[in-house]
C-alpha cells in the first residue's frame, strides 16, 4: 500500500508542476438548458445582471468553463496530496512481514513464522531441491560465473546476467505438464509478484528438426495455458545471429522491470 501512495503522491506532485496558468477571462458561468438547447450566461464581478452570451460568444464560454474545471481538478489534486502527505507520516516504518526478519537469532530458534518477508519468500524458493537433466557423456562444458553448469554459452550469459540483477532462479527445473515432464531453461521468479516464468532460449534455429522440436513442445505448453509472453519467455540464436548480452538485458528489463 504504501508504495501505492508514493506512486500516487509522485503522480500528483508531476500534475501540480505541470500544470501552467493561462489568462482566462474574468466572470461566472451559468448554463440553463431548454428543450435540449444549451444557453450560456456570465456575470461579471460587481454585476448582479446575468449577460446572454450570443452563438458568436461561444468561445468565451468554453474558456471560463475550461477555467472552472482546472481550477477544481487543481483543488482536489492538492486535496488528495494533503491526504497522501499525511497517511505517509503515519505509515509504519516496520512491515508485518518483517518481524520475524527482525527477531534475535535465538528468538527466531522459537518462533514459527506466520507471514513470511519479501527476502523469505524469495529465499525458500531459491532453496527448493530439484531433480535436473544430465548431460551426455562428452558433452561441451560451460560454466556461469558460480561455478553452475548449462548446455551453451548463451545460457551462462543469461544466467549470469540474471545472478548480477539479483533475479532468483532455477536451471532446467522440471515442470510437469499432465503427466510430462519439461525441463525449462529457468524458470525465473519474478521479486515483485512472486510469478514463475519460464525462459527457453532457442539456440539453434538454423536446425529445421530442433525448430520443430520447440514448436511442438511450446503448442503443448500452451495447451495447458502456458502463453510465450506469459509466463514463458523466449530468446533466440542462429548462426549468423548470436545472442548477446544487450538482447538479455532487453529482456530481462521488459519481464523483470
Amino acid at each position: 500500500m504504501h508504495k501505492l501512495l508514493h506512486e500516487r503522491r509522485e503522480q500528483l506532485q508531476q500534475l501540480l508542476k505541470g500544470f501552467q496558468r493561462k489568462n482566462y477571462p474574468k466572470g461566472v458561468l451559468k448554463i440553463n438548458q431548454r428543450n435540449q438547447k444549451v444557453y450560456y450566461y456570465v456575470r461579471k464581478e460587481g454585476e448582479k445582471a446575468w449577460a446572454y452570451l450570443k452563438r458568436s460568444q461561444e468561445e468565451t464560454a468554453r474558456k471560463l468553463a475550461q477555467r472552472d474545471y482546472e481550477k477544481e481538478v487543481i483543488r482536489r489534486a492538492k486535496e488528495e496530496l494533503s491526504y497522501i502527505d499525511q497517511c505517509v507520516k503515519k505509515e509504519t516504518k516496520i512491515k508485518a512481514e518483517d518481524v520475524y526478519d527482525r527477531l534475535p537469532s535465538g528468538r527466531k530458534r522459537l518462533v514459527t513464522p506466520i507471514v513470511f518477508s519479501d527476502e523469505m519468500i524469495i529465499a525458500n524458493w531459491q532453496n527448493q531441491t530439484y531433480e535436473r537433466k544430465d548431460f551426455p557423456e562428452g558433452y561441451p562444458e560451460f560454466y556461469t560465473r558460480k561455478g553452475e553448469r548449462v548446455r551453451s554459452k548463451s545460457e551462462a550469459l543469461i544466467a549470469d546476467e540474471l545472478e548480477r540483477r539479483g533475479l532468483a532462479y532455477h536451471y532446467e527445473k522440471p515442470l510437469w505438464i499432465e503427466g510430462r515432464r519439461f525441463h525449462p531453461d529457468f524458470t525465473v521468479l519474478h521479486p515483485k509478484t512472486k510469478k514463475e516464468f519460464f525462459w527457453e532460449h532457442l539456440g539453434m534455429m538454423d536446425s529445421q528438426e530442433y525448430v520443430a522440436n520447440a514448436l511442438s513442445r511450446f503448442a503443448k505448453m500452451e495447451d495447458a495455458g502456458y502463453l510465450i509472453g506469459d509466463p514463458i519467455i523466449v530468446t533466440w540464436e542462429t548462426s549468423m545471429h548470436p545472442l548477446d548480452s544487450g538482447r538479455i538485458a532487453k529482456t530481462i528489463d521488459r519481464f523483470f522491470a
